[in-house]
């Protein structure tokens, strides 16, 4: 089936196919056997249905793999990033809408959380019948899509979700916080840059980044440059040096000294292993998803009574 085909890199985000004001968007992205996306967040819900071949699925804390006919749904501010774990051919299709999309037939997602892996039949003929009006292109497609979608929510809604607990809310501004320093993670961040960004102090920022995550901002960074840093060292040929720089690293020595403190070895240990034991995705999965999130797995531990913005 062919139609809007688009190769992403390993450092942009997935989720920039939904354009602002636009109710929904539509794409197939074929993988290469090395990609990996970027681990992204976004407010809008994301549902990708896998054509071809075996995706590598992280999101959160958790790893896992969908194979063709599965729908994986992201839901809202998760933390996520998706990747081919073998040598086959990947092809996914990917479908974001907004939630304004659903309000004409009073439907909400509100504090509901979709189970992540659907292996449902029926699920993926209504995914396919989208696929299939947008192939078409015929009068009022887009409207028909827009009633498929719903048509495909209200069957999630009915047998794969659940109404999140309170304590799994991360506050909005902690939100924007990791948001800004995953999307910027490769250039220079300092307190006053993300304080300014974010519209507040910088006494503010340390002071509540460390109450809500139990990290300081720094080492927070710091985890999530190691983590974006071990991928590139296992999946790529890229020289150290150049490693330390693309992930926002102020010298190759302070990139040494951090990631030896993270992972218990300099990086050019990575590469000692990737040459020994040929690692696969599936197996620095865990740790990677873990390092490059921990502060937001700690935060829903926490339950937060104010209102920060």
């Amino acid at each position: 089936m062919e139609v809007l085909s688009e190769h992403r890199s390993h450092y942009e985000p997935l989720y920039t196919h939904l354009k602002k004001g636009n109710l929904f968007s539509l794409i197939c992205v074929n993988f290469e056997h090395d990609q990996v996306t970027a681990f992204n967040r976004h407010h809008h819900m994301e549902l990708i249905l896998v054509e071809t071949g075996t995706l590598g699925c992280f999101i959160e804390d958790r790893f896992f793999t969908a194979v063709c006919g599965d729908l994986v749904v992201i839901n809202p501010l998760q933390a996520h990033r998706l990747a081919p774990i073998n040598q086959e051919p990947l092809t996914v299709w990917a479908l974001s809408f907004d939630e304004k999309l659903l309000h004409a037939d009073g439907l909400e997602i509100g504090d509901r959380n979709f189970e992540e892996l659907v292996k449902d039949s029926e699920v993926a003929e209504l995914f396919r019948g989208i696929i299939q009006e947008q192939t078409r292109a015929l009068s009022w497609h887009t409207a028909y899509i827009q009633n498929l979608i719903r048509l495909l929510l209200l069957h999630l809604l009915r047998d794969y979700a659940t109404i999140s607990p309170d304590v799994n809310k991360v506050p909005p501004l902690l939100q924007t916080i990791i948001s800004y320093i995953h999307t910027n993670f490769a250039q220079p961040l300092t307190l006053e840059i993300i304080g300014n960004e974010v519209g507040i102090s910088r006494w503010y920022l340390s002071k509540f980044f460390k109450k809500e995550t139990g990290l300081s901002i720094i080492d927070y960074i710091n985890q999530y440059r190691c983590s974006r840093a071990l991928v590139l060292l296992l999946k790529s040929d890229y020289p150290i040096s150049k490693i330390s720089e693309m992930c926002g690293f102020s010298s190759l020595e302070y990139f040494s000294k951090v990631y030896a403190k993270q992972y218990g070895h300099p990086p050019s240990r990575e590469r000692d292993l990737k040459s020994k034991n040929d690692l696969s995705l599936g197996l620095f999965a865990s740790s990677l998803a873990a390092s490059a999130d921990e502060a937001i797995a700690k935060s829903r531990n926490k339950v937060s009574d104010k209102t920060w913005g």
